[in-house]
């Protein structure tokens, strides 16, 4: 049987001119044995092209595959063939080049020294020929994902090497590396860093030369803000990280289990710069269970982006399918129109709910909002700011429950006015939030 690699975007399903290649591998009997598969489907009828398989004495399989300008194939991962079996759990990194039919070119294997896990999960293009391998290193077999960074020439050649060790006692690392080139033609490594004889976990972004040269080296932050793969580059040099665990992550989740009963956790979606400066942050509660990230890919048709994976509910069957895509625009929004800091996507569409986070407003760092009459019986006059940006303004009562949700509002007018006659008395809460889902000014008025 031929299975397919896994539920990712282009790491295992490549379109070329004529049709698509897709990664697979086939378990040729009943023991742990693997062989690689690629198979090409017809562009328009989705009609088998060819088929070809190779076979290798002992467990190998890719998990990433890209196409070069000749039309050739390379795919990466981890193997058992031609390495050093005298642990029986040890696998090591290779890659492998076919021409653009699926024939087999050659085959490079790679051993950081460990005799547990060594495997490929990128493929880079470099440019001069040759290419760079994201790899991860698990020296334990316990899920300790150690980044490491091979650099090879044209014929898969080892050139350098760079291992992101964790220090400190018993260090658990839990983020898979991940590589994208940046606009300079440089090489963007994110990994985790991990000290805990002083209590450090965060990620960590390395840039290379095509030399090995270290040409920077950025924190994403560190304990509430950690960042984790994989990564993805964007057009305007800027990148996007994903992220299922970190305590502010935990923070907000735990303030709405407070608020309205919460069970799953968000995915949360960041883009930033280089030296890891936060343009956004979006926040989404999707198909009400937990929900895992296989892969993030850029939509080149909007300038986009999309994320696949599967999603955790005790009810799954056949018919309500585990796996799922969730396609967001260039600044992380499902709905440009409704779109914050934090998203529910239900079946009835999507709820922005970032006004439900901290109702207390005794925070000095927003801009007081200048409104009058106030207290006030029916119409509610909003100075809007003087910058012109665009942005979205949020009413809920003062226990959290939203009355009012605008939209986008254009800042081209001088004042903004709020029918409020139907509104119950009592205390309200008005926020203006920017398009990056920040709150940019907060006030509070009565209803009489």
């Amino acid at each position: 049987n031929v299975l397919a690699t896994g539920s990712g975007f282009f790491d295992s399903l490549l379109e070329v001119e004529d049709g698509y290649i897709a990664l697979c591998f086939e378990k040729p009997d009943f023991t742990t044995d693997r062989d690689v598969v690629l198979l090409k489907l017809d562009k328009n009828t989705g009609e088998k092209v060819w088929l070809k398989k190779y076979d290798t004495e002992r467990y190998e399989v890719a998990n990433f595959l890209v196409e070069i300008a000749d039309g050739s194939i390379l795919f990466a991962g981890e193997t058992r063939n031609d390495i050093d079996l005298s642990d029986n759990n040890n696998v090591d990194a290779f890659l492998a080049k076919t021409d653009s039919t699926g024939n087999f070119l050659w085959r490079q294997t790679y051993d950081s020294g460990n005799l547990v896990e060594d495997e490929a999960v990128w493929i880079v293009n470099t440019g001069d020929s040759g290419f760079a391998l994201g790899c991860y290193i698990d020296p334990e077999g316990w899920d300790d994902f150690e980044g490491y960074l091979i650099k090879v020439d044209s014929l898969g050649t080892n050139e350098w090497a760079f291992h992101h060790r964790p220090k400190g006692w018993n260090a658990s690392v839990r983020a898979i590396a991940s590589l994208v080139p940046t606009l300079e033609g440089n090489l963007l490594f994110l990994s985790e860093e991990v000290n805990l004889d002083e209590s450090i976990v965060k990620m960590q972004l390395r840039e290379f030369s095509l030399t090995g040269d270290t040409l920077s080296i950025f924190d994403l932050g560190a304990g509430d803000y950690q960042r984790s793969p994989n990564m993805l580059a964007f057009p305007d040099g800027h990148f996007l990280t994903f992220t299922l665990f970190n305590d502010l992550n935990g923070m907000i989740q735990d303030e709405m289990e407070d608020l309205i009963n919460l069970d799953y956790r968000p995915l949360i979606f960041s883009k930033h710069t280089k030296t890891g400066e936060i343009l956004w942050d979006r926040y989404y509660h999707v198909l009400g269970g937990d929900l895992d990230i296989h892969d993030i890919c850029f939509v080149p048709w909007d300038g986009g982006f999309a994320a696949t994976g599967a999603f955790f509910k005790d009810d799954a069957t056949i018919d309500d399918s585990n796996t799922y895509i969730l396609k967001l625009d260039e600044n992380g929004c499902i709905d440009p129109d409704n779109c914050g800091l934090y998203m529910w996507v239900t079946e009835d569409g999507v709820i922005d709910q970032s006004h439900l986070l901290s109702v207390g407003i005794n925070d000095s760092n927003f801009d007081p909002l200048k409104v009058f009459p106030n207290p006030v019986i029916d119409q509610l006059k909003v100075e809007l700011p003087v910058d012109g940006e665009e942005a979205h303004f949020l009413i809920h009562d003062i226990t959290g429950r939203e009355v009012l949700h605008s939209g986008k509002l254009q800042g081209d007018t001088e004042y903004l006015e709020i029918n409020v006659s139907e509104y119950s008395k009592g205390i309200y809460v008005l926020k203006f939030l920017s398009e990056e889902g920040k709150i940019t000014g907060v006030t509070r008025f009565v209803k009489k």
